[in-house]
């Protein structure tokens, strides 16, 4: 069995010594792909009520959590703001 397989089945488990370690193990990773699944989007233009809509939260709760883990490019709304054509900034 693989490793997320066993921590799957830990966590599972009914004793909380076995379980609950797991369970901050599971976290911890569902954190780090969540995170990297939010970058992918962000790379690929999503803007964050997309993401939002996407992930069961709202806008404003998605760009806090990450806009700053993505960097400057997190803080745009669009991906490519800085060469993105908007009306009003000559585009």
């Amino acid at each position: 069995m693989d490793r997320l397989g066993q921590l799957v089945e830990q966590a599972s488990s009914g004793s909380p010594e076995e379980g609950l370690p797991a369970v901050k193990q599971l976290r911890a990773l569902v954190d780090q792909w969540e995170e990297a699944q939010v970058r992918a989007a962000r790379e690929r233009g999503f803007r964050w009520a997309e993401i939002g809509r996407l992930l069961g939260r709202h806008r404003q709760a998605v760009h806090r959590e990450f806009a700053k883990k993505l960097g400057p490019s997190g803080w745009t709304d669009g991906g490519t703001a800085s060469t993105e054509r908007r009306p009003g900034n000559g585009g």
